[in-house]
């Protein structure tokens, strides 16, 4: 084992155990049980992605592991924003997407 990989595999550590306690015990603040689960989820797929990326290995069902963690964390973070601002599009907040039509 090379010194680099050494040093990729303790900064993983670092990086998943902040997520995990962020999410599992609640050091993040308030969160929703969605996004503590995007959490564990992205962390998951970057533990298993690590490893398929230090042997060099070609993507895996890990990479997808990790968008779908991360997918579902922006999704429940930010998703009723960019919703409300999608909205508002049209200049008025009526629940309907109606986008005007160029001449």
């Amino acid at each position: 084992m090379t010194p680099q990989l050494i040093l990729a595999g303790l900064a993983a550590v670092a990086v998943v155990g902040i997520i995990v306690l962020a999410a599992a015990l609640g050091w993040g603040g308030a969160m929703s049980r969605t996004c503590r689960l995007g959490l564990c989820t992205m962390a998951a797929g970057l533990v298993g992605a690590g490893v398929g990326r230090a042997t060099q290995a070609p993507v895996g069902w890990f990479d997808v592991l990790f968008l779908i963690g991360l997918a579902l964390y922006l999704a429940r973070s930010y998703g009723p924003a960019i919703v409300h601002h999608a909205d508002a599009a049209d200049g008025a907040v009526d629940g309907k997407f109606d986008f005007p039509r160029g001449r």
